[in-house]
């Protein structure tokens, strides 16, 4: 079964969590700079999202940041700055 993860929020921070998701078949423009990235597989989508989750995060450990990512894997959301991606089932 396909899946896409939705991203919503700021211009940066959509771009940022895009460019941690590997794995993906492709990557659409959506409404109000959201962006769509497409997987051929609900397993592939959550993976892909834990790894950016897991990258992120070691990202703001050394950068020495106040903000961490927030990530919920049975709910497929990660949060990061004022970016929100959701895994949708296709």
């Amino acid at each position: 079964m396909k899946a896409e993860i939705f991203i919503t929020g700021g211009i940066s921070g959509n771009r940022i969590i895009a460019n941690k998701l590997s794995g993906s078949t492709g990557i659409r423009n959506g409404r109000f700079n959201a962006l769509i990235v497409e997987f051929d597989s609900i397993v592939e989508a959550r993976k892909s999202l834990s790894t950016a989750s897991k990258e992120l995060r070691e990202e703001a450990y050394f950068e020495g940041s106040q903000t961490f990512p927030s990530h919920s894997r049975e709910a497929g959301i990660l949060s990061w700055d004022a970016s929100t991606a959701k895994i949708l089932i296709k």
